[in-house]
């Protein structure tokens, strides 16, 4: 038997059809990271096409030789270009992530006073307004949710089990942890970049084959910060739905709102339902 403190309130909530087809909908998350993508991969092929910046030299060539900054710019460089072939098809992350690596390669490019500079800025500054206009559609969601929770009246009160606890505790962390561990292998990748880049023979890197280990672990380090950086930020805005709107259960009606039934063979998102799996009689979601 549970003992008082093993368990926790929550209140049930039940919208009538109408209430749960009311909630505005946020934009598909394929969509968004896919024009994402294509912002990123827009500007990187724009840019190389108008600029034909494959012709630069190599760091071995530089007569100003090779500095740290160089190493971050060819970093950038290397993830927009990754990012332009494999984007399409790992669009999760695009939309935080697609900003982040423009405005890196854009703040390099103008401190290195590159004439592509402007050019790599208005990347970045188109990849910030689609992810600020996507927040702004979980926002409006968001807040009318707080409107609705607001205007039902509490059902029964259910005690959670033990395990349902977890997974709200689990839940509600798992961006920080995540973040905390990209980096970590973030400062490690940092850590051994360094380390390659202190010993190379002279400011003008002339081994070629340090130099590209260098370039190749930066690309990885800087990956990893961003991807830090993102899942920072998923933490914060979860935290901030979960303030405005509580938690709750909730007893859906049989109507299409924000939570969606999906076909099996449909790629399950968050907040989604897939109806084989998830209306058994051993979960606690309900359709119906």
């Amino acid at each position: 038997m549970k003992h008082p403190h093993q368990g926790l309130d929550c209140a049930l909530l039940s919208p009538s059809p109408d209430q749960w087809t009311g909630i505005p909908l946020r934009l598909s998350r394929p969509f968004v990271g896919r024009v994402a993508w294509l912002i990123l991969a827009s500007t990187t092929v724009g840019i190389y096409a108008g600029f034909r910046r494959w012709e630069d030299s190599g760091p071995s060539d530089r007569v100003s030789g090779y500095t740290l900054l160089d190493v971050l710019d060819i970093a950038g460089i290397g993830l927009v270009v990754a990012f332009s072939a494999v984007g399409w098809l790992i669009y999760r992350f695009n939309h935080g992530l697609a900003p982040l690596m423009l405005g890196l390669v854009a703040m390099t490019q103008t401190m290195e006073s590159r004439t592509e500079a402007p050019f790599w800025w208005l990347g970045a500054l188109f990849a910030s307004l689609w992810a600020l206009l996507d927040s702004g559609f979980m926002l409006r969601q968001t807040l009318h949710l707080r409107g609705l929770v607001r205007d039902l009246s509490p059902g029964t009160a259910l005690r959670l089990t033990e395990d349902s606890r977890y997974q709200l505790r689990f839940g509600t962390g798992v961006n920080l942890m995540l973040a905390i561990a990209w980096w970590l292998l973030a400062a490690v990748l940092w850590w051994i970049t360094l380390r390659i880049f202190n010993s190379m023979p002279g400011p003008g890197a002339a081994d070629p084959e340090r130099s590209w280990w260098s370039d190749s672990l930066a690309s990885a380090a800087v990956l990893a910060s961003a991807m830090g950086c993102y899942l920072l930020l998923r933490f914060t805005l979860g935290g901030v739905a979960r303030s405005l709107t509580g938690v709750h259960a909730w007893q859906l009606p049989a109507v299409p709102g924000p939570v969606a039934e999906l076909s099996p063979e449909s790629d399950l998102e968050a907040g989604m339902i897939d109806v084989g799996r998830d209306t058994a009689e051993a979960r606690c979601i309900c359709v119906t």
